[in-house]
C-alpha cells in the first residue's frame, strides 16, 4: 500500500539494519508490514518493479543470498542482498594493489540486489552500499574475497555506479555490453566509500 511518508537522509542514518529471512518475518510482524509496503526507486521502471517484487515476494525465502533491510521510523529506507560471486580482473597493476597473485579470476562478495525506497532520500542507497562494503570487508578478512561486485541493470546504472568509484571488470553480460563492476576491499581504495565504516548496528543476525 502506497503512503505519503518520507524518509530524510538524517532519518535513514539513524535507522537500524536487520537481516531479513523467514524467521524474522515470522517473529517481527512490523517488519513484515514494512517490507510489504516497500517500493523501489529507479529511473528504469522495470528495474524498480523487479526490485520491489523481489524484496516483497522472494527475499525472505531465498537462502542463496543474505538480505539486509535498513529500517527507519517504521519503514524500509533501503535494502541489499549479498551472496558469493567472482569477477575477472586482468590488470596486473590492480591485482598487485589488492595483494592478489595467481590469475585474473577473483572471488567476491556479490551484491545481488540493492535499492532504496522511492520515498527515501537518495542518500539511503549510498547507506546500503556502505553497509554492503562493511559486511564484504569482514567476509574478506575471514575467507579472502578481495572485491565487492555488482551487475548493473542497464548502461545508465552502470555509469551511475562507475561515478561512485566502482570499476569495470572483464566479466560481461551475454550481450557483451554491461560489465560486472567491482570495488577492491584491500589495497589503495578508489571511490568515496570508507572501507572501515562506523559499523552500523545490525539488530538481527
Amino acid at each position: 500500500m502506497a503512503g505519503d511518508w518520507e524518509i530524510s537522509l538524517e532519518k535513514a542514518q539513524s535507522g537500524e539494519w536487520f537481516q531479513w529471512n523467514l524467521q524474522i518475518a515470522e517473529e517481527r510482524e512490523e517488519l513484515k508490514e514494512a517490507v510489504a509496503e516497500f517500493e523501489a526507486y529507479s529511473k528504469n521502471e522495470k528495474a524498480a518493479q523487479e526490485g520491489t517484487a523481489w524484496l516483497r515476494d522472494l527475499s525472505a525465502e531465498t537462502t542463496t543470498c543474505v538480505t539486509r533491510i535498513l529500517v527507519a521510523h517504521g519503514h524500509i529506507a533501503a535494502f541489499y542482498a549479498l551472496t558469493s560471486g567472482e569477477a575477472i580482473v586482468t590488470s596486473e597493476k590492480h591485482q598487485k594493489q589488492m595483494g592478489h597473485e595467481g590469475g585474473s579470476r577473483l572471488g567476491s562478495s556479490h551484491v545481488e540486489w540493492i535499492a532504496r525506497d522511492r520515498r527515501a532520500s537518495g542518500g539511503a542507497g549510498d547507506l546500503a552500499l556502505r553497509h554492503a562494503i562493511f559486511v564484504a570487508t569482514e567476509v574478506n578478512r575471514i575467507q579472502g574475497n578481495p572485491i565487492l561486485t555488482l551487475d548493473p541493470f542497464d548502461l545508465e546504472t552502470q555509469q551511475m555506479w562507475r561515478n561512485k568509484g566502482l570499476r569495470n571488470s572483464q566479466t560481461v553480460d551475454e550481450a557483451g555490453e554491461l560489465h560486472r563492476l567491482y570495488l577492491p576491499l584491500t589495497g589503495p581504495y578508489m571511490g568515496p566509500f570508507d572501507r572501515g565504516l562506523e559499523a552500523a548496528s545490525e539488530s538481527a543476525t
